[in-house]
């Protein structure tokens, strides 16, 4: 039998004392050296935006979900409220089972959108081209798929600019 060297033995023992330790057993805090339990399943954020919009929390619980948009990323917080985590994008809230949505525009433009597309239908704006989107309504035609509707500013004829409004259309039936 060829004997084990020094850095083989520690090896192994290395991996036999990791290997000891369980998900469900208390872990040392090194700063204070006091005993916690490991964090719950409530306490980290789910893999994906679709297991996380309504999922169960643990109060204080934020995640981030990024969403591919064309060339670049959008980002959607989700927050745990009353025990269950609540997700917005750049749209607005995201009711459970909808799924994230792109809007469309320039993010160079930091003012805020008004806060309904009735709210911003006609009203006056300053940056031309700027576009606000706003969750829609379901279609039909397509089960899950959720409209974008948006206003956007463009000139009013009279040297100012105002926001004219428009909404998406479901695709006929198959």
């Amino acid at each position: 039998m060829k004997p084990l060297s020094i850095a083989a033995l520690f090896a192994v023992l290395l991996a036999s004392l990791v290997g000891c330790a369980s998900a469900n057993e208390p872990q040392a805090d090194t700063s204070e050296g006091e005993l916690r339990p490991a964090p719950s399943a409530l306490s980290m954020c789910p893999r994906t935006f679709t297991d996380a919009n309504g999922a169960t929390c643990e109060a204080g619980l934020s995640c981030l979900y990024s969403l591919e948009c064309g060339a670049t990323n959008q980002q959607t917080r989700c927050e745990c409220e009353n025990g269950k985590l609540a997700c917005v994008d750049r749209v607005g809230p995201i009711p459970v089972g909808e799924k994230q949505l792109c809007a469309p525009g320039s993010t160079a433009d930091k003012t805020e959108c008004p806060v309904s597309q009735a709210a911003a239908l006609g009203t006056s704006c300053t940056t031309a081209g700027r576009v606000c989107a706003y969750r829609g309504k379901a279609c039909h035609t397509v089960p899950g798929q959720v409209l974008l509707d948006w206003c956007r500013c463009s000139p009013d004829g009279e040297g100012g600019f105002k926001y004219n409004c428009g909404q998406a259309l479901c695709p006929p039936p198959p």
